[in-house]
C-alpha cells in the first residue's frame, strides 16, 4: 500500500515576464515533462575486452515540457500581448517554473524556448491550446 502516492491535479505552469509578474497558464488540463535524457557515449577500442562495446555517459539533454489548457484566447496567461502566444511568437528564452501540488509542494524550475503552439477546435468538446517548451540548460527541483 502507498502512503507516498499524490495527485498531480492543482500543479501549476508558470511563466515569469522578465520584470515583476509569474503568470499561471490557466485552465492546464494536461502537463508532461522535462523529459530529461542522458546521452550514451561508445568508447569502444580496440583494447575492450571480449569484444564488448564500452560506454560512458554524455552530456544531459534537458528536453522538452508539454501541456494542454483550456483555451481562453483573451487571458493574459494566453494571449498574444502578454500570455504564452507573446512568448511564442517573440521566440525569447523564458524562466519557467512547475508548483507541484505534492505534500512537500515542490518547485521544478528552468529556462526554455516556446516551440510549439497548437490549437484544437473539436465540434463536441471544449477548445483547448497546447505548447511544448524545449529545455535549455539545467532542471532543478527544490
Amino acid at each position: 500500500m502507498s502512503t507516498q502516492a499524490w495527485l498531480g491535479q492543482g500543479s501549476l505552469l508558470e511563466f515569469f515576464d522578465g520584470t515583476a509578474t509569474w503568470y499561471n497558464i490557466i485552465e492546464l488540463t494536461t502537463l508532461k515533462g522535462p523529459t530529461r535524457k542522458r546521452a550514451v557515449v561508445d568508447v569502444t577500442n580496440h583494447n575492450s575486452p571480449n569484444q564488448n562495446r564500452e560506454y560512458i555517459n554524455g552530456l544531459i539533454d534537458p528536453g522538452s515540457m508539454t501541456f494542454v489548457a483550456n483555451w481562453v484566447p483573451n487571458d493574459p496567461s494566453q494571449n498574444a500581448t502578454t500570455g504564452y502566444a507573446a512568448i511564442f511568437n517573440t521566440g525569447l528564452r523564458y524562466n519557467w517554473r512547475i508548483l507541484l501540488s505534492n505534500p512537500s509542494a515542490n518547485v521544478i524550475s528552468f529556462t526554455g524556448l516556446a516551440i510549439s503552439f497548437d490549437s484544437d477546435l473539436p465540434i463536441d468538446k471544449q477548445a483547448t491550446f497546447s505548447g511544448e517548451v524545449k529545455i535549455t540548460g539545467p532542471v532543478t527541483i527544490v
